[in-house]
């Protein structure tokens, strides 16, 4: 990548802490000096004996992305690529885990973060599909202790409209992460935290990200089935798709399954927003000081918001079934990819105009693909779609941000886009950040709804 294009330096937005940035503003997260050593590994299933023709991009990538690891303190990423037109490649960089040579595998197994949102969302649309619930109800239909509940509808949680303070913001919770990494958090406890803060904005009337939305509709998946959230990804996800390696886990687990890389975090908890102090960053940046060691800790506490384990053959499945392909009709399907909104609907780069910053029910814009970021202690990655070239982009890698306080895989994404979309990334405009919200701010929206039309598997409501 060159460094042209890191000039172009969009930041990414600052939203609560599960899949707080979103990777459709692409970083210039790029340092000073080298950090872990970084190697790539073309990667093939098991038992396949001859490798394909490397695609011609995946030169370029080769080149590009070591550095790139090094310069942003990632410890190891593992990328999948599919494109019918330029060719299916997939590699892995850096290491499985610091003090080890070993390259991760593409086969292994990580924590996927927010992209789980997009499986939660899914599932919603699914029981609107079947007339279980409607998008338009009120949360107090189903939790009745949501404060302002009643003028709070399931689609406001699932666009994050819905004003409702976020846990992971909360300052106590964040040193209780740092102090006791094993807790197990059920959801209750979570929006107890929620809820002792205020709205940020009525309901609908502006865009902030915020897990306890995804929290609340997970309680509503449960309610509606009279099921569990993880039986029923299971059941309307997993199982469907033959998605092997992928699970929400019981609370009490906190062990990712064999095999897996280690996963690593900077900074002291959860609530790192970064950068490090400037001698910690130093030191970062030229090898003298390592992240933090954060495999095991507890995940309980995304549940239904970034708790999802898979590996990057199964998310690639998943975003391909869920943006294009039959985890929802085609009304309902096509309805999703339509409904995004500018965060920031002020846009003065122009972004959402080349499908950038934009969000939906679960559901990213990144120019001509539609996906989800996600970004959790010891974990970061991406998945995208383009319904229309049949072109899937997977990044996982292994630390929660870089010592910058940016988002790892936003670093990855941008070579990754201008080589496989040369044409959209030579139109996004450089200079200041398009957008940047916090929790203090928000992106004032047209409070208009619309909703997918009814399903014929279903009488909807």
């Amino acid at each position: 990548m060159s460094p042209k294009w890191f000039e172009i330096g969009y930041r990414p937005l600052r939203d609560a802490k599960i899949g707080r940035r979103s990777f459709l503003f692409l970083t210039g997260a790029v340092g000073a000096g080298p950090l872990l050593a970084a190697c790539a590994e073309s990667s093939r299933p098991p038992g396949v004996s001859a490798i394909p023709p490397m695609p011609v991009y995946a030169a370029a990538l080769n080149e590009q992305i070591p550095p790139i690891l090094k310069e942003n303190g990632i410890p190891g990423a593992i990328v999948l690529i599919r494109s019918p037109e330029k060719g299916d490649w997939s590699a892995t960089f850096g290491v499985a885990g610091i003090g080890s040579s070993a390259p991760p595998s593409i086969h292994e197994h990580v924590r996927i973060a927010s992209i789980t949102k997009s499986m939660t969302a899914t599932v919603i649309l699914q029981l609107q599909q079947e007339g279980e619930l409607a998008i338009t109800d009120s949360i107090s239909r189903y939790i009745p202790s949501v404060p302002d509940g009643d003028s709070i509808t399931i689609q406001q949680l699932a666009e994050m409209r819905s004003g409702l303070y976020s846990y992971a913001d909360d300052p106590e919770f964040a040193a209780t992460l740092e102090k006791h990494p094993d807790t197990v958090w059920t959801p209750q406890q979570l929006l107890g935290i929620a809820f002792t803060h205020p709205q940020n904005f009525p309901p609908g009337s502006g865009y902030e990200y915020s897990n306890t939305n995804y929290v609340l509709l997970g309680l509503v998946i449960e309610k509606v089935t009279g099921m569990t959230a993880a039986a029923v990804l299971q059941a309307r996800i997993f199982d469907p798709l033959g998605l092997r390696n992928t699970m929400l886990p019981a609370a009490a687990d906190a062990a990712l399954p064999d095999p897996h890389p280690r996963g690593y975090m900077w900074g002291p908890n959860e609530a790192f927003d970064g950068p490090l102090p400037e001698a910690q960053l130093k030191a970062a940046l030229a090898g003298n000081l390592q992240p933090a060691d954060h495999t095991n800790d507890n995940p309980s506490w995304a549940w239904t918001a970034g708790g999802v384990i898979s590996r990057a053959e199964d998310v690639a499945d998943f975003i391909e079934a869920m943006v294009a392909g039959p985890l929802l009709d085609d009304a309902t399907r096509q309805w999703r990819l339509e409904n995004l909104k500018p965060t920031d609907p002020s846009d003065p780069g122009g972004a959402s105009k080349l499908g950038f910053g934009t969000y939906g029910f679960g559901l990213e814009g990144a120019g001509p693909m539609y996906g989800h970021p996600g970004n959790i202690v010891g974990f970061s990655g991406l998945a995208a779609h383009d319904p229309r070239a049949g072109t899937t982009v997977v990044i996982l890698t292994t630390v929660y941000l870089t010592p910058q306080g940016d988002s790892p895989q936003n670093a990855l994404f941008a070579p990754i886009l201008s080589q496989l979309y040369p044409d959209v990334a030579a139109q996004l405009p450089g200079g200041s950040p398009t957008a940047t919200l916090s929790p203090s701010t928000s992106a004032e929206l047209d409070s208009s709804t619309s909703v997918p039309p009814t399903s014929s598997t279903g009488p909807g409501r």
